[in-house]
């Protein structure tokens, strides 16, 4: 599939104004997704994609199909993806809760 691609006859100064809006909107939304991670992950930890497959051994492939199924929950910050074990797994995560609430 292929995409066509019409060019505009722009100013030089156009340009540079297309190219500067483009970067400050791109560092405002990883702004507001570094404050979402950062509220979200002060409420529960969160887990990188990464790391949640070395956690439960399975390939990136896998993953995918089972995140479009619905099958696994998962939250987008931006581009990037995360895990709350408490909704991966709500029984282990209820589990050691409950032995840590016994140790302290």
């Amino acid at each position: 599939m292929s995409t066509k691609i019409e060019i505009e006859q722009i100013t030089k100064e156009e340009l540079e104004q297309l190219i500067r809006s483009s970067i400050q909107y791109a560092l405002e939304e990883s702004k507001e997704g570094n404050k979402l991670y950062q509220q979200t992950n002060q409420k529960e930890d969160l887990i990188s994609r990464k790391e949640f497959l070395v956690l439960i051994g399975k390939s990136q492939s896998w993953l995918s199909k089972n995140m479009e199924k619905g099958v696994i929950p998962y939250h987008r910050i931006g581009r990037s993806i995360f895990f709350k074990l408490s909704e991966v797994f709500p029984e282990t995560t209820q589990h050691f809760n409950n032995r840590i609430r016994r140790v302290k």
